[in-house]
């Protein structure tokens, strides 16, 4: 089975099979925490509704990240705003408990990701 109608507002889903649908949806919230991106997460997650284990421990944790970053010392420097994080995140995993092929069935998508502090140059 395939998407026939569109519910959501940037074109995703249309004519594509249901699990890789959920899969395209996984991928952009999964982007979105890679990009330390904590309001457009919550913004993703008011529009798909998509229901992500731990979603508000993420949205805690990429708020933390975000306030955490603007406290530490080399915040108070003149370039810091530019400067990226020095968090940097990287999915590499990614699953699905089973490829749905109707809206009867369920499926459960698994993500792995790690977290690294990139090191300051001295």
């Amino acid at each position: 089975a395939s998407l026939n109608k569109n519910n959501n507002s940037n074109g995703i889903g249309i004519g594509m099979p249901i699990h890789e649908y959920i899969a395209q949806l996984d991928r952009r919230g999964m982007d979105l925490i890679a990009a330390q991106r904590p309001g457009a997460f919550a913004d993703y997650l008011k529009e798909t509704h998509n229901t992500i284990c731990g979603r508000h421990a993420i949205a805690v944790w990429l708020r933390a990240m975000e306030s955490g970053s603007s406290a530490s010392p080399a915040s108070s420097s003149a370039s810091s705003d530019t400067e990226e994080s020095s968090l940097q995140i990287q999915f590499v995993k990614y699953a699905q408990s089973s490829a749905v092929t109707s809206r009867r069935d369920s499926s459960v998508s698994y993500a792995a990701a790690l977290a690294t502090q990139r090191q300051a140059a001295i």
